[in-house]
Parts: structure tokens; sequence; C-alpha cells
């Protein structure tokens, strides 16, 4: 009983750690929108806030994405 209990825990632990492996993977921050289109971001007056050009840092498993 006390083995096949053991065997429970331990499969289950394994799951979680690969699940929460696989739920980490991926950059940090907002998303990205599709390079095709313009974003355009206004305040709470209806103005145009103008956008800087951020600089897309590479990440060390982009060539396996």
């Amino acid at each position: 009983m006390a083995q096949g209990l053991n065997k429970f825990l331990m499969n289950t632990v394994l799951v979680m750690m690969i699940a929460l492996v696989a739920v980490s993977c991926g950059r940090r921050g907002n998303l990205e929108a599709p390079p095709s289109t313009n974003v355009i971001s206004v305040d709470e007056n209806g103005e145009e806030i103008p956008q800087a050009e951020e600089e897309d840092k590479p990440f060390i498993l982009d060539p396996l994405l």
C-alpha cells in the first residue's frame, strides 16, 4: 500500500515539474503585435501617444522556437 502511494506521489511531482517547465517558457513582457499591423495607443483625452521602437533582444532559445 505504501509503495503504491509513494509511486503515485512521485509521478504527480514529476508531472507537476514538467508542467512548470512548460509554462515558464517564453519571453517576459507584453505580447508583440504582428509586424504588418500598426498599433496606435491613445490616452484618456483621445490623443495619440507616439510609440518608441523597441530593440529586439534575442533569447537563447529563439532558434529552437
